[in-house]
């Protein structure tokens, strides 16, 4: 009996892994200790301002905050194909008070303030949606865009302390790109009202950081893109940095992919859904009475064993 179901268990894992897809992948970054934190990559550009930065990044001889980059990358299967990942519908939340996505800010000279300081804003502070059509000038970190244009949250650094989508060219979105970000008492402060993790402050007039949680946003890439994608190879889609004793598995993310075929851009195969379990799975640790009872488990077999020789 218990062979047949080996066998039967050996057939299904086969012929799951023989079908074509998407194959989550998560790639640690910033997990190390010390100032600055070991192994690199460290928290970079443009975060870097010497050792002040990792100071307030730091929690004793640990840094507080680690991050991952979340993405997909064809199987087997769909690479030998050529086949490409044409879109991403994300949503990730963190809650409780370990939790929170370390987040930044940058002044606005359209605003005089980093986006609304004193409420959840759900466009990205760092480069906001502006609801005023009528303004026509451009935003300094997406040169030749009008800031009306401009969706967030967005950026291409996996080394920085800012969490974000990592959105690649000017695709078109299902879902603008959005996070929110949660108020502190004032914008020097380095506390978060809910949340135990410190963040940095304020550089005036330049950056602020704070804490945030949630991100969410829907979009298929350009053709152009598609076609500069190496397949195999990982595509992120998010960049996440989180408090140190912060575990993982308690992110709620809900990552959907599409593939395409190769030179055709046409869609294969569905769309795939995957849970925080694909990405960060759990790691369960037996309780004691458990391990007692495998004990026991495995001297009544010995036992029987041993009657029959």
């Amino acid at each position: 009996m218990v062979r047949n179901t080996l066998a039967v268990f050996a057939v299904l894992v086969l012929a799951a892994s023989s079908q074509a897809g998407l194959i989550p992948v998560v790639t640690a970054r910033v997990v190390g200790t010390g100032s600055p934190p070991s192994p690199t990559p460290i928290f970079a550009s443009p975060e870097n301002s010497g050792v002040a930065n990792y100071n307030n990044l730091l929690s004793g001889a640990n840094t507080a905050w680690v991050s991952y980059a979340l993405g997909f990358k064809t199987d087997t299967t769909s690479t030998t194909a050529g086949n490409k990942v044409g879109g991403y519908d994300i949503t990730i939340t963190t809650a409780g008070t370990a939790g929170g996505f370390n987040q930044r800010w940058t002044f606005n000279s359209d605003t005089s303030n980093y986006s609304s300081t004193a409420t959840v804003d759900n466009t990205d502070p760092d480069n906001p949606v502006f609801t005023n059509a009528a303004d026509a000038d451009t935003d300094a970190s997406h040169p030749g865009v009008a800031d009306a244009t401009v969706r967030t949250p967005k950026g291409t650094s996996i080394s920085d302390a800012d969490t974000h989508l990592l959105i690649a060219g000017n695709p078109n979105f299902g879902t603008p790109a959005v996070e929110n970000r949660m108020p502190k008492s004032s914008d020097s402060a380095t506390s978060t009202t809910g949340f135990a993790t410190a963040t940095r402050g304020e550089s005036a007039g330049v950056r602020n950081w704070g804490i945030g949680t949630y991100l969410r946003g829907a979009w298929a890439l350009e053709t152009t893109i598609q076609d500069g994608q190496t397949s195999g190879a990982t595509q992120n889609f998010a960049y996440i940095v989180i408090p140190r004793s912060y575990d993982p598995s308690q992110l709620v993310i809900t990552a959907k992919g599409q593939e395409t075929v190769a030179g055709t851009h046409s869609p294969f195969g569905g769309v795939q859904t995957f849970s925080t379990s694909d990405f960060f799975p759990t790691t369960s640790v037996p309780e004691p009475a458990t391990l007692s009872l495998l004990g026991l488990t495995l001297v009544g077999g010995l036992g029987i064993r041993r009657r029959r020789s």
